[in-house]
């Protein structure tokens, strides 16, 4: 039979050991029910007002709700509570597709989501607005999708500026006027798309600096000019897709004034699957064929 004092030193130990447990459990359930950032939450209930929502979608963004965390489209970090994520797309096969799209106004309010890196605003209709030009400034960015969202105007200048990004999706919109030379300071980009916009004028060789993109797609625009000679730079990308400026003649669509000067560029694309040429004049580069 053990002596007092060692009883004493085993009771202790069966305490302390008791205590960190009782700690570990303490710490294992404040991170379970991590709760959003209040600013934050906020910032939620402001863009749901100036947001149009026939459907309700939003209907578990309520005052009432103190976690915003638990709202549906929004996902938040399990250790900060910080919001990272909206998704905030609408997509067939809902019922109804149409009368589900959001709307209205896209409200400056999301800059309070200071961590945000995930924004998906793709399949609504915001009504021919312009791009706000706040979405500029969110630096935090890596993934962005606006396509068939209803957008109009020209994409403004300092948007090219969020050198975070690694997906970038404006497919399908209004968008009008030329690509600036300051997207090849996207050099982080993997996906760009702006396919079926009204952008013209031609293509900046400095697009040839996105050394990362795997996917490119410019279909359905009204480019002229050179295809630049600088897209063969891209040794990562496995889909290209161009579509020049045409007009409709009895023989069809017949390629205007965007063409390319040879096709030896494409030889440097290693790792190109996916080729799509529509509406270029090749008449200069049978050589190559």
């Amino acid at each position: 039979m053990m002596d007092g004092p060692c009883n004493i030193n085993v009771l202790f130990i069966f305490l302390w050991l008791l205590t960190l447990a009782n700690v570990d459990l303490c710490i294992s359930s404040a991170f379970s029910k991590i709760q959003c950032i209040p600013s934050e939450r906020e910032a939620l209930l402001k863009l749901k007002h100036h947001l149009s929502d026939p459907s309700n979608r939003l209907s578990s963004w309520s005052p009432h709700g103190i976690n915003c965390c638990s709202w549906e489209f929004v996902v938040c970090s399990d250790i900060t509570g910080h919001i990272l994520e909206l998704h905030l797309t609408t997509l067939p096969p809902l019922q109804l597709y149409e009368t589900s799209m959001f709307g209205g106004e896209l409200h400056s309010s999301v800059l309070d989501l200071k961590h945000l890196n995930y924004l998906d605003l793709s399949g609504n209709d915001f009504g021919g607005m312009q791009i706000p030009a706040f979405l500029a400034s969110m630096a935090s960015l890596t993934y962005l999708n606006i396509s068939l969202a209803g957008f109009d105007g020209s994409i403004p200048l300092h948007f090219w500026n969020l050198s975070n990004l690694i997906y970038l999706d404006l497919g399908g919109n209004y968008f009008e006027g030329s690509i600036p030379y300051q997207i090849g300071s996207l050099s982080n980009l993997h996906f760009l798309d702006l396919r079926n916009n009204y952008l013209n004028g031609s293509i900046p060789h400095q697009i040839g600096n996105l050394s990362n993109l795997v996917h490119l797609g410019l279909r359905g625009n009204d480019f002229n000019g050179s295809i630049p000679q600088e897209i063969g730079n891209l040794s990562n990308l496995n889909y290209l897709q161009l579509e020049g400026f045409s007009q409709f003649s009895k023989d069809g669509y017949v390629p205007m004034s965007t063409y390319v000067e040879n096709l030896h560029w494409l030889s440097a694309l290693s790792s190109l699957q996916y080729l799509e040429l529509i509406h270029v004049n090749l008449s200069n580069i049978i050589d190559w064929l």
